[in-house]
């Protein structure tokens, strides 16, 4: 890509150019890699770390006799070939930008019992200034594919891939992080360091963009919030976060988030529920997790009560459905069908649908089963009167169309409650007879 500008033609100059990996470097990320895994085969077993060929054990994790270290067992039929491939970042600095350098490390295993070989290489460099966007300088990519660098070509400046819905930013690395990080002065001034980059659980550039970028993000580090500082930066938009306020009144506290996903879901419920998220008291709980538990169950009484609200609502805008409803199950009202542990009656109006579908959580109200012709619906229940499954029966066809516990679920007396409505279909069919007399006679 053509640089536009004097810094990005600075950038194509100089990225081809940076300090190599010290052997120091190159030990530690070999010492650190990741990858401890025994390949076994048919008859033998591969130690990927020193290369040694033994009789297979048995378990999933076994012990190389060779080098001693604990492997994980993975079954292959490939003898020698390429085992992994991982990320490591560098923290650098050249002519005062910072810049994060990415190495894609690929660890291969070419014969019997020889230590295995490392290739090392830099794939893409992310330089910040403070003063221009990130730069991306990278090698390129096979076509269609995610990180399958073309090594043979060098680094040059790359357009940016944001996140969508199909493709994600392949240059957005969080790598293992290599020893000997450097970072610039205007950094460690706005509180950050080496051991904080690399130990946050966001990539590298991610934090050091924002910081350089954003006075709150500066402020969240200074502070010691470093946890909401990271939870922001992976879920929210930092420019505009919506409880900036709260965070800072909790820093005036000395109030440190520990647990900032958790903190954000208990401040948008106290929000929801109309309490006072300027007051220390609720913001700044002792004990988070019992505060949210304490105003999740307030938020569930608000739902019920607004729900129940608007069944009540629609029971009053649909008087004349309500009516048709009751006149046709009239005759079914004093049906009891019973084994004598359940009992299945029909719901007598639809005040009662709208209680079932309530204390059920399912949809037998909002979706007006009710208006349903030839339907009844009914509700098993045990002797203490608790509530089993609500059931739709077709008049027409004689069986039963459904039969749901809570939140739609099967419960285990449902195959007993199918079994006890089949075997009083006579009785069903009696009701049904004298409900089709009465309309005759009327």
């Amino acid at each position: 890509m053509k640089a536009r500008n004097a810094y990005g033609q600075f950038i194509n100059d100089n990225c081809n150019h940076l300090k190599p990996l010290s052997e120091k470097q190159v030990e530690g990320i070999i010492r650190t890699y990741p990858e401890k895994t025994a390949m076994m085969l048919k008859t033998k077993t591969i130690c990927t770390c020193c290369g040694h060929e033994f009789e297979n054990m048995p378990g999933k994790t076994i012990t190389c006799p060779n080098c001693h270290k604990k492997l994980e067992v993975k079954f292959t039929h490939h003898r020698y070939n390429r085992i992994s491939a991982y990320y490591y970042t560098l923290l650098d600095i050249y002519k005062g930008i910072e810049v994060i350098r990415h190495f894609l490390v690929t660890k291969y295993l070419y014969k019997k019992d020889s230590k295995p070989e490392y290739n090392i290489n830099e794939v893409a460099q992310v330089w910040i200034d403070g003063k221009n966007k990130p730069k991306i300088a990278a090698r390129p990519v096979t076509p269609f594919s995610f990180d399958r660098w073309l090594l043979q070509y060098d680094m040059e400046l790359r357009q940016r891939y944001y996140h969508n819905y199909y493709s994600s930013d392949r240059y957005l690395i969080g790598g293992y992080p290599i020893s000997g990080g450097k970072i610039t002065p205007i950094l460690k001034k706005r509180g950050l360091s080496v051991k904080t980059i690399n130990s946050a659980h966001t990539a590298q550039e991610d934090i050091i963009e924002n910081v350089y970028y954003n006075s709150f993000a500066e402020f969240l580090l200074k502070v010691g919030q470093i946890k909401m500082l990271e939870y922001i930066i992976n879920h929210e938009s930092i420019k505009n976060y919506k409880y900036e306020r709260q965070v800072k009144i909790c820093n005036r506290h000395k109030y440190i988030i520990e647990d900032a996903s958790l903190w954000h879901d208990y401040i948008e419920l106290l929000d929801e529920n109309n309490y006072d998220i300027h007051s220390p008291h609720y913001i700044c709980p002792e004990n988070l997790k019992l505060s949210h538990d304490w105003i999740l169950k307030i938020n569930l009484k608000r739902i019920k009560k607004e729900e129940e609200e608007k069944l009540r609502e629609q029971i009053k805008q649909d008087k004349k459905a309500e009516k048709e409803y009751e006149k046709r199950i009239k005759n079914f009202k004093n049906m009891d069908i019973t084994d004598g542990n359940i009992h299945i009656k029909v719901l007598p109006t639809v005040k009662d649908v709208a209680e079932e579908g309530v204390s059920m959580h399912h949809c037998i109200f909002r979706c007006k089963y009710y208006k349903k012709k030839d339907t009844l619906l009914m509700s098993a229940r045990n002797n203490d009167g608790e509530r089993v499954e609500t059931i739709e029966y077709d008049l027409k066809k004689m069986i039963v169309v459904q039969s749901r516990g809570v939140c739609n679920s099967q419960t285990n007396m449902h195959d007993q409650i199918i079994n006890l409505i089949n075997s009083n279909k006579s009785n069903i069919i009696k009701f049904k007879n004298h409900s089709l007399r009465h309309k005759k006679t009327v």
